[in-house]
Order: C-alpha cells, then structure tokens, then sequence
C-alpha cells in the first residue's frame, strides 16, 4: 500500500470520528485487519481481536475551551493585566457617562430656569418660608446671569 492511500485512509478515519456525534464518554473499538490496515468504529467489530478504549475529549466548536480545566493550587483569585485593564476602562466609561449625566441635568435644568426669568419682569418664587415674594429686577438680571453662565459651562 502507497503512502497517499494510507494518508488517505487515516485522514478518512479522522473525519469519521471528528464528524460523528459528540464521542465523550463512549467506548470506541480498534481492531487491525489482515492487510495491516487499523480501524476505529463506535459500536461492537464483532470480533475477538477488537480493543474497547474510552473516547478522548476533545475541543468542540462553541465550547468554552479547547484546553481541560485544571485545578488551581492557587486560592486566591487573580486577574491577568488584561482583564485588570478592562475593567479600568470599564469604570472609566461609567463614570464618564454619569458624569455626562450629572451635566445634562444640569443643563437642561439651567435652560428651564431661564426661560421662565427671561422673558417676563414680574418673577415670583416661593422663599424659604414658603412664602411667594417677588424678585426685583436687580435679583432677576443677577440670576439670568448666573444661569448663562451654566448654561456656557455645561452646555456645549
């Protein structure tokens, strides 16, 4: 037999048993026939010179990993700089977010305000106890000021 035929016949072999169902766990037989050629099958030969063997576990697509989980020695849990630097940049996007958060609040609570003062020049408002005064004129330019300027801080 030529080395192509046999190179042929192994790689046939292994397509057999890399495209069949999953095999873990399940015996599989070998038996070598009269011409020298090895055979593997996942149910019984039927013969008296057939080895029953465990499957190998193997990598699957889609499975979690293509290497056997081993027991660590170490107790203690410890992240590799990769995930350590993922998770930096994880809680840096958040705080930016909420900080982006804090000035849109801000903002639009800026511009409420003065669209309320601005127009109009009778302002009243409800003080500290919980009475309704009104604002003068100088107070109410003072507060438009304050809030344009808000608005040009947080507001871009």
């Amino acid at each position: 037999m030529n080395k192509y035929t046999q190179l042929t016949f192994v790689f046939a072999v292994i397509l057999t048993l890399t495209s069949s169902g999953p095999l873990e766990g399940k015996e599989i037989y070998t038996w070598t026939d009269e011409n020298g050629i090895t055979h593997y099958v996942d149910t019984p030969p039927g013969r008296a010179d057939a080895v029953s063997m465990e499957a190998p576990e193997a990598y699957r697509p889609g499975s979690s990993s293509a290497y056997q989980e081993t027991e660590s020695t170490d107790t203690g849990s410890q992240s590799s700089y990769a995930d350590e630097k993922r998770e930096e940049l994880a809680e840096n996007r958040a705080a930016k977010r909420e900080k982006a958060a804090e000035k849109t609040a801000v903002c639009s609570s800026a511009r409420s305000e003065l669209e309320k003062l601005e127009p109009s020049r009778r302002v009243f408002y409800t003080n500290e106890e919980g009475e309704t005064a009104r604002m003068d004129d100088v107070q109410r330019t003072g507060r438009v000021a304050e809030l344009k300027a808000i608005i040009d801080q947080y507001c871009q």
